[in-house]
Formats: C-alpha cells, structure tokens, sequence
C-alpha cells in the first residue's frame, strides 16, 4: 500500500470518523508504526520456515483486516486495524 493510496482518502477518512484532518493525518503513521513490527518479526521467521508458508497467513490477515476497515466507526479502532495492516504488509514486503 503506498502513501499515495491513503493520503488521496484522508478526506473521506476524516468524515467517516469525524475527527480533524490532523487526526485523519495520523492514520498515515499507524500504518507504518505497524509495519516495523511486522518486518522485524518476518525477518527471523522467513529464516526459519519457506518464505511461501510464511506469507500465506499475512496476506490473509490483510486481507481480513482490510475488509474491517469500512466498518470501523471510531478513530482509534480504525487506527489498530490499520496498524495490523501494516505489520502484514510489512511481513509481505520481507517474505518476497
């Protein structure tokens, strides 16, 4: 997911949840604040198992969690889905 893809929604964003655009603009951070995480965890996982077995789990929680978004109504359980996001994203980015 590049920044392109949220920063183009923060609008959106911003009156789905009903918070200013400075907490729209946070959002953009849990994403990557999650992806650390994930990299860390991938890179003694990937070393461990075959990098297919390990992907497949992620991009089904992605998946998964990606679908929870839309129907987050508040800002900060948005922004932990989101976070989960980024650490399978950032478990994706290792795995390949």
């Amino acid at each position: 997911m590049s920044v392109a893809t949220v920063a183009a929604s923060l609008l959106e964003l911003q009156a789905h949840v009903d918070v200013t655009i400075d907490w729209a603009a946070m959002f953009v951070t849990w994403l990557y604040v999650g992806r650390l995480p994930g990299t860390l965890v991938a890179s003694v996982v990937v070393e461990r198992m075959s990098s297919l077995v390990a992907l497949l789990p992620s991009s089904v929680l992605s998946a998964l969690f990606f679908g929870l978004v839309p129907y987050c109504q508040r800002y900060w359980t948005m922004s932990a889905v989101i976070g989960v996001v980024g650490g399978c994203s950032g478990f994706i980015s290792v795995g390949r």
